[in-house]
């Protein structure tokens, strides 16, 4: 008995090279090109305006570490939130906000200036001894 190859079910045909039009680029290219920008400098400090007119600070390093250890404070009890207008402990948060930080230390070493070095290694410290406080507290 001599066997056979098996006929494939399917078959494949290539069809490359012979489509009648140019498939549309997902780009189009413009006739003017536009100049490179400048290399980016830094955003001047002017304060954000809402829609509704409140001013808001800009956003830089310093400012974000800040952000992160208010709402830190706010999770361990220690300030009123803002929206509620109590203080109300919610550890999990805290701790979640303080390991947060400690990411970014870890991540930004070498590549902050000495004030902000200064600022996280102070707002780590103070947030660390606080959070043990307020865990030890009912």
């Amino acid at each position: 008995m001599s066997e056979e190859p098996k006929q494939s079910s399917f078959r494949i045909t290539d069809r490359r090279g012979q489509a009648k039009e140019e498939p549309t680029p997902l780009v189009q290219p413009s006739a003017k090109r536009e100049p490179e920008s400048p290399p980016r400098q830094e955003a001047k400090k002017e304060p954000r305006k809402e829609p509704h007119g409140d001013e808001y600070p800009s956003i830089d390093f310093s400012t974000f570490v800040v952000s992160m250890s208010s709402s830190a404070l706010i999770h361990m009890g220690l300030v009123k939130d803002p929206h509620t207008g109590h203080a109300d402990k919610n550890l999990p948060l805290a701790k979640q906000e303080v390991e947060i930080l400690t990411m970014l230390e870890e991540k930004t070493r070498g590549n902050l200036s000495k004030e902000e070095k200064r600022l996280m290694d102070e707002v780590l410290y103070e947030l660390r001894i606080r959070f043990v406080e307020a865990a030890r507290t009912p």
